[in-house]
């Protein structure tokens, strides 16, 4: 799978141009940008469009990805301002169709968090979602909150035939005892007591290894799905 962010762009970055149609604005016509020194980009733009699916092609010469994944996907979370005339439903369809331009290229997209972030479905080239933290939250009063919203996004993924990515961020030694198991039972009876075909699941954690552990270790443990069959991207 494919690292890729044509929603927020740093100087750096490959869909990065002097093309300002690209980039989404503010009231006074200024750029919006958020962390990392990375720009809200526009994904009304045509131009934008065009510059992602060009980028894939260059990065797909000879590779066969199994998707694309896309970044802050309709995410216009912790910015320091909307963009002018910002309405959630607009954003969302521009969102669509900046997917839909990537046809027949899959994509996987992250953002399950957000509000209505499934009705990127219907792009018919979209084969995926990720949701990030999953059933890890140490704060139990928002756990139960937030696994619950985690559990309707699995079952509601599934139920359209489209994949569930799980991720979590990196524990230490002492923070992953007990944890683990937890989460991927979580995950499993989820999975059981909806019925879901698990083949539309993928899991992918950051658990520490033991001290005495070295990768013979990794290999002898037990396997899970991993969405990067053919080619890892330089993000990892």
């Amino acid at each position: 799978m494919l690292y890729s962010d044509p929603n927020r762009q740093a100087p750096s970055d490959p869909l990065y141009t002097s093309d300002e149609t690209t980039f989404a604005h503010d009231c006074t016509g200024s750029r919006i940008q958020g962390a990392y020194q990375q720009y809200l980009m526009d994904p009304a733009s045509s131009s934008l469009r065009t510059l992602w699916k060009n980028w894939i092609a260059s990065q797909s010469v000879g590779v066969t990805w199994d998707a694309i994944f896309e970044d802050n996907a309709n995410d216009v979370l912790y910015l320091p301002t909307l963009p002018c005339n910002y309405s959630a439903g607009s954003w969302l369809a521009a969102a669509q169709e900046l997917n839909s331009a990537q046809a027949p290229t899959p994509i996987i997209y992250s953002g399950l968090r957000i509000d209505d972030e499934k009705e990127l479905n219907v792009s018919p080239n979209v084969i995926g979602g990720l949701q990030e933290g999953c059933y890890s939250s140490r704060d139990e009063p928002k756990a139960i909150k937030y696994w619950a919203l985690i559990e309707n996004n699995e079952i509601a993924m599934a139920q359209q035939g489209k994949m569930f990515l799980l991720l979590w961020g990196r524990h230490g030694r002492r923070e992953q005892r007990g944890r683990q198991p937890a989460i991927y039972l979580q995950f499993i009876s989820t999975d059981i007591r909806s019925g879901i075909d698990r083949s539309v699941g993928v899991v992918r954690d950051a658990f520490a290894l033991p001290r005495h552990a070295g990768n013979a270790s990794r290999r002898s443990g037990p396997t899970r799905p991993d969405p990067e069959r053919h080619q890892r991207s330089e993000a990892d």
